[in-house]
């Protein structure tokens, strides 16, 4: 990562707070999220202005290196598609998700699987479920599974559609 304080332009919001970098504690990020980096070949730089408002752009000007910081809703569509297009302008060198350990594979489920094991879901896997995560945990996340299959049928879209959008266009 560069380093140097950034300055941040957004559409929503023009006073950003100075992010400095190089002060954030790497071991205690590495231990609570999963980190994809993904490696473009070439890279291109945009204008705040073109950003849609759920981007903020902060540049160092040290480096001359820039960050694109994107707020997503795992439900939608549009932050799906921003994503897509975000990444698709600007051309990065490194493309990065964050998310806990625990949820990682939200990066790489389809909205089809998602839905399969919903629907699939008999005594054996419930059995398994509970024993691996207890009885009130794994009842809670039994109906999360459904709910979120149902919800991912009538919105046409699973959670972390942007996570994947990212992996797909930095591949």
């Amino acid at each position: 990562m560069a380093e140097g304080s950034f300055t941040g332009t957004s559409k929503l919001n023009e006073n950003v707070p100075e992010i400095n970098f190089a002060r954030a504690q790497r071991d205690d990020v590495e231990d609570e999220v999963a980190k994809y980096l993904l490696r473009k070949q070439t890279r291109k730089d945009i204008n705040s202005y073109d950003l849609p408002p759920s981007v903020i752009k902060f540049d160092n000007q040290r480096d001359n290196s820039s960050i694109y910081l994107i707020g997503t809703a795992h439900f939608s569509k549009e932050s799906c598609r921003e994503v897509e297009e975000l990444i698709r302008a600007v051309q990065p060198d490194v493309v990065m998700i964050e998310l806990c350990r625990s949820r990682a594979s939200i990066a790489t489920i389809s909205e089809k699987r998602l839905i399969d094991e919903a629907e699939n879901m008999d005594l054996r896997k419930v059995r398994s479920v509970i024993s691996q995560n207890g009885v009130l945990s794994g009842i809670v996340h039994l109906l999360f599974i459904n709910l979120t299959a149902s919800i991912t049928k009538q919105l046409g879209v699973a959670p972390g559609c942007e996570f994947r959008a990212a992996v797909k266009e930095a591949s």
